[in-house]
This record gives structure tokens, C-alpha cells and sequence, in this order.
């Protein structure tokens, strides 16, 4: 899959188009391929918004996708204009600022967001991941095998740390690169576990207690910031 996604994104939305027709409310792409970090292992993540979402209208969308190029890297957003409306702001955030429009415009059916939302949205992330490490630690069963299921724990540092830079800064931050700039030392060591985890496997196998309180201690670390 070549890493210039335009060509891609313009077949899909003239088949969208032929299909849904004034339905669209928009489409758009966010993720690595927004964010222009994306690798051959990176999904296409689509946002579709129709004015009214049917199951219908997702068996339609599927069979769309099946004939697109590399359909199994595709996945994304999908609703409805109507729940778009009724969405938590707070979980809206990364929507906003992380799509790139190729057809309509988000910011029309979403409100401008205060600093409530976006410590909701710190909060929300740091919150699941904490869930998530103690889930997996006293639930999951054999350590080994259960950090190597922490890499979209990791990944999801990321997000949450933009926000927070966002809180501090009032700039929204894309980029990973561009983000340590803005980051304690604490964070950086966190934001590029999920950059060299490749290449870290044995250190976190014969680690695998201190990374999960690694992250236990960093996810409750954002979720009372903001207090």
C-alpha cells in the first residue's frame, strides 16, 4: 500500500458518492495516514457520515470497501448524523482535530470545545487504560503472554498525552516527533516504548511486573491531573 492514501481516498469517495449521493454529511481520514506516520502495517481510517445510518446502509458500505485496494487495511468511524449530534463531546475530540475532510465539514454538527471537555477526554483515556492494566494483571492470565497484548495500551499514551499537551499549551499537537518537544522525561520514556517495541521484546519479558505498574502508575498519574 503506497503511503500517498489520496489516490485511494478519492476512488472510495467517488464510489460513496455514486452510491450514497446527498446522503454524505462527510467523509474524511484520520490516523497515521492523516497524521502522515503511516507504515505497511497501518490501517485506513475512514470517517462516513450519512444523514441516516442503517444497517443497509453498512452492508452497502462494506461491499464498497471490499472492492477497494488493500481492503483489509480499511476500517474507521462510521454513524449517523443524528448520533453525530448526540456523540460525548469529550470523545469527539481526536475525531475534530485528527480527520482530514474530503467531503463535508465536522466542525458544522460539533459545538467548539472548553477545557471541561478536554480534561473529560484526558480523563476518559487515562481512565480505560488504568482499567485495562488491572484487568489484564490480576484476569489475563500468564504475564508473558499478556504484555505481549500492551502495545495498544501504549499506543493509546499517545493520545492521551496530546490532550494533555493541549491543556498546557493550547496547541494540537499531530505528530509524534513533534510532540516530545512539549513532554517531561517521565512521558517521553513512555511515548517511545510503543516507538521501539520491536525491538524491546526481551527487556519486557523478563520485565513484564515493572511495565504493567509502569503503566498503572502513568494512566493514574493523568486521571487525577486535572483535579
Amino acid at each position: 500500500m503506497t503511503r500517498d492514501i489520496s489516490p485511494w481516498m478519492t476512488t472510495l469517495l467517488k464510489k460513496l458518492t455514486d452510491q450514497f449521493g446527498q446522503r454524505i454529511v462527510f467523509v474524511g481520514l484520520q490516523g497515521s495516514y492523516a497524521r502522515g506516520e503511516a507504515t505497511e502495517q497501518s490501517d485506513i481510517d475512514v470517517v462516513f457520515i450519512l444523514n441516516e445510518l442503517t444497517v443497509d446502509d453498512l452492508s452497502t458500505y462494506k461491499t464498497i470497501i471490499q472492492t477497494m485496494p488493500s481492503a483489509e487495511k480499511a476500517c474507521g468511524f462510521i454513524c449517523g448524523r443524528s448520533e453525530l449530534l448526540a456523540w460525548p463531546k469529550s470523545d469527539l475530540l481526536q475525531l475534530v482535530y485528527d480527520t482530514i475532510s474530503y467531503y463535508g465539514e465536522l466542525h458544522r454538527f460539533v459545538s467548539p470545545f472548553d477545557r471541561c471537555d478536554w480534561i473529560d477526554a484526558v480523563k476518559l483515556g487515562a481512565g480505560n487504560l488504568y482499567h485495562e492494566i488491572c484487568h489484564r494483571y490480576v484476569f489475563g492470565g500468564d504475564l508473558s503472554e499478556q504484555i505481549e497484548e500492551l502495545k495498544p495500551a501504549y499506543k493509546a499514551v499517545f493520545f492521551i498525552l496530546r490532550q494533555c499537551v493541549y491543556l498546557e499549551t493550547g496547541l494540537y499537537i499531530s505528530k509524534r516527533d513533534a510532540l516530545e518537544e512539549y513532554l517531561s522525561d517521565t512521558d517521553k520514556q513512555m511515548l517511545r516504548i510503543y516507538e521501539h517495541w520491536p525491538t524491546m521484546k526481551n527487556e519486557r519479558q523478563s520485565r513484564a511486573t515493572e511495565y504493567f505498574a509502569q503503566l498503572m502508575n502513568w494512566s493514574r498519574s493523568k486521571l487525577v491531573q486535572y483535579e
